[in-house]
């Protein structure tokens, strides 16, 4: 019995199957008559299978479970290149089951339409106005319900995938502020994580600026959010990166900045333009002596260097007073508002001075 079960993968029973040396022989026959050559029009195409192989009763007593270790095992050859079979090891696959399942429902979400985004509001100090919103992603699981983006993006990150969600983060971002723009909201800029996964993509600026420029966007509405820490790796090369991205329009901020290595040598070199103080550092500025130098210190050391400073995180109304009266220069946190759907971002900026008062 050969039977599709959806996307690009199949499920073969063979019955009277008594060793794996039998089963593995039969995958690779199926290996080998894969990689026959496919000609369609002018062009020779060879295809490449990921063949995983659960036994029975060993590796399961019923279908379902046969089928959920034979997945498992796909997965595990896939991970090792691809082109090849692996068989479902209980001792091996218990200990990662977790994650392979999560990996394999990774892979499948893009496809399935099962991210969204979210948007925090950013409120200018000086005026208290609405002047941008970061897009946060989510992944409703069909199964397991809200995923955070922290229970899933280092793992997009280690597989791979991370460029592809973080074009659809961009591509969806983009077309929710043509939207917005339809409903009178004009001078809105938004904010999008970018993974330093992403930007080693050789053809990452050339996406970006092509989809921005596909979409009749400015690119001086996106501000691209990169994480301090990593930045460090490779300073040279992100040195000339940024400064290409920079030069087309799009604004260039550090976030979680005091987290990571805090190297300050680097703000000199990278065409930086805001930087954005972790929560972690805010959330005990009014009770904390040393937390409150940290981020007085940092504020003060942006604006000698012309940067702007943006404080996550914020919560109380203290918070706002002691980072006003310390020339923060934005905020965002719980206190103005939770990460919003995209429908409500029109009402919340239009009545967002009058709700304050």
């Amino acid at each position: 019995m050969i039977a599709r079960v959806g996307g690009d993968e199949f499920a073969i029973v063979l019955q009277n199957v008594k060793t794996q040396d039998n089963a593995s022989k039969m995958g690779s026959k199926i290996l080998d008559f894969l990689s026959h050559p496919i000609v369609v029009g002018q062009h020779e195409l060879i295809l490449n299978a990921s063949i995983g192989i659960a036994m029975y009763p060993e590796n399961g007593a019923d279908a379902t479970t046969l089928l959920r270790h034979a997945d498992l095992a796909m997965y595990k050859a896939k991970m090792m290149g691809g082109n090849a079979l692996q068989f479902y090891d209980h001792g091996t696959f218990i200990k990662n089951e977790e994650r392979f399942l999560l990996e394999r429902d990774l892979r499948r979400a893009l496809q399935n339409n099962e991210f969204f985004l979210n948007y925090q509001p950013k409120i200018n100090t000086r005026t208290m106005e609405v002047e941008g919103v970061e897009a946060l992603i989510r992944w409703q699981h069909p199964k397991l319900g809200l995923i955070p983006p922290n229970d899933f993006i280092s793992l997009a990150e280690e597989i791979g995938l991370i460029r592809q969600i973080g074009e659809w983060v961009t591509l969806e971002a983009g077309a929710q502020l043509q939207k917005w723009r339809l409903e009178g909201i004009t001078n809105l800029k938004i904010a999008i994580n970018v993974s330093v996964v992403e930007l080693l993509n050789p053809l990452f600026l050339q996406t970006l600026k092509k989809n921005i420029a596909e979409m009749s966007l400015d690119p001086h509405q996106f501000e691209l959010e990169i994480t301090e820490s990593r930045l460090m790796e490779n300073i040279q090369f992100y040195e000339v990166l940024l400064n290409d991205i920079k030069s087309l329009g799009f604004t260039l901020s550090i976030d979680d900045f005091g987290t990571g290595y805090s190297c300050l040598s680097y703000l000199k070199r990278l065409p930086i333009e805001i930087l954005k103080i972790d929560k972690s550092f805010i959330q005990d500025i009014t009770i904390d002596k040393d937390d409150a130098a940290i981020v007085s210190a940092t504020i003060s050391m942006a604006q000698k260097m012309g940067l702007a400073i943006i404080a996550e995180g914020v919560e109380t109304k203290e918070q706002v007073e002691f980072l006003q009266e310390n020339g923060c220069t934005g905020m965002q946190g719980y206190y103005f508002s939770k990460p919003l759907s995209a429908a409500k971002i029109p009402e919340f900026v239009k009545q967002f001075h009058h709700a304050l008062a």
